[in-house]
């Protein structure tokens, strides 16, 4: 065996044995953003893992084998939390969310995912430093840092030190089109149009805008869906009541078939989120066809580009001219749905885990080269 064989040989060798874990333990929340992100990219992984890469999810018990005999799985457990050290090493370890319970051991190389820094604009100043320390330490420990939205990589260049440049992976967004759907029985008036928003119900999603503005729409019901549980909800729905509100209703969780089927019907989006990493309801709602009319805040105007009618503003008249004018455009120029369409494809699961693939080789060639 001549010696370039002999060298190719040792190295393929060295790579199969290059071991890397990715911290799927958001599933816990499988119905909020960072249990959906965990749930689709571990489905989506371990439908392109490739002959060259040894990967393991780190998941909780119940989705052990979940995603199929592609990848390996190994448990979550409190033990490893209190007791890092008796986790299975492992030479690379991805952490798919900047605040992971997780303690990474201190011979892996960390690639840490830093969605958003929500917390300095959600929480009081004290608490929100505490969770800004708390990143600051995962950052200085990861070897790389990747984001989701070029806002999210802006937000880390500014509040937290050092001097490693984030790397901008989009999320991808599950093409829905073709998935079962099913219509609720929550649609309170079936021939009367409706807009549709979703989200968790909390301040931060500023849902409570939308009601004064719906009292001049009186022609389109809204329904607003996410978990109720949270003084936010109470407040909306005691609002709801008091002032008599009656095109507005709030849905509580919905499932997938559901949720698909509010897409399809829905005759305009509205998404007037404060705080956003990414904005994923509004790329879904245009694989449908959908106008989306959304704040332009954080992310929101990025990620939305050219495709989205932005709120300047969220006073009443201003969201109900917005939202007329988008159903309108969209009536009169059939062509801007197939824009929009176009533009939401291209976040696809396969574009964004075919990025992580090429950073895990990227990672294991350096180890290689130590």
């Amino acid at each position: 065996m001549n010696l370039f064989l002999l060298k190719r040989k040792k190295q393929t060798k060295k790579h199969s044995n290059t071991s890397i874990l990715i911290d799927l333990t958001t599933l816990r929340h499988p119905n909020c953003g960072l249990g959906q992100f965990a749930l689709n990219f571990g489905k989506h992984l371990s439908l392109q893992v490739p002959d060259d890469l040894k990967l393991t999810l780190y998941v909780p018990k119940q989705f052990n084998g979940y995603f199929g005999n592609n990848v390996t799985y190994l448990n979550y457990r409190k033990t490893y939390r209190r007791f890092p050290f008796l986790l299975p090493k492992f030479d690379i370890w991805h952490s798919t969310y900047q605040l992971s319970r997780n303690t990474p051991p201190p011979t892996a190389k960390v690639i840490l995912t830093l969605h958003d820094l929500n917390v300095l604009y959600e929480k009081e100043r004290i608490k929100a430093l505490h969770y800004l320390s708390k990143i600051q330490k995962e950052v200085d420990r990861a070897d790389v840092i990747t984001t989701v939205s070029h806002f999210s990589a802006g937000e880390i260049s500014n509040h937290l030190k050092g001097n490693k440049k984030p790397t901008v992976i989009y999320c991808g967004v599950e093409q829905l089109e073709n998935k079962q759907m099913e219509a609720p029985d929550f649609i309170q008036h079936k021939h009367k149009s409706f807009l549709f928003t979703i989200g968790e119900v909390k301040a931060k999603k500023n849902f409570h805008v939308l009601l004064d503005a719906m009292k001049l729409m009186p022609e389109y019901d809204l329904y607003i869906s996410g978990n109720l549980n949270s003084s936010y909800a109470n407040m909306l729905q005691d609002r709801i009541t008091k002032e008599k509100i009656e095109n507005v209703f709030l849905t509580d969780i919905i499932e997938d078939q559901y949720r698909i089927w509010m897409y399809a019907h829905c005759t305009a989006f509205v998404f007037p989120s404060k705080f956003e990493g990414f904005g994923l309801p509004i790329i879904e709602a245009m694989q449908f066809n959908k106008p989306v009319c959304s704040s332009q805040m954080t992310s929101l105007k990025e990620i939305g580009g050219n495709m989205a009618y932005f709120f300047e503003n969220f006073e009443p008249e201003h969201i109900k001219d917005t939202v007329t004018r988008a159903i309108y455009d969209y009536q009169q120029h059939p062509e801007l749905a197939a824009k929009a369409k176009q533009y939401a494809l291209q976040f696809s699961h396969e574009s964004n885990v075919k990025e992580y693939i090429n950073l895990y080789r990227s990672m294991r060639n350096n180890l290689s080269a130590e």
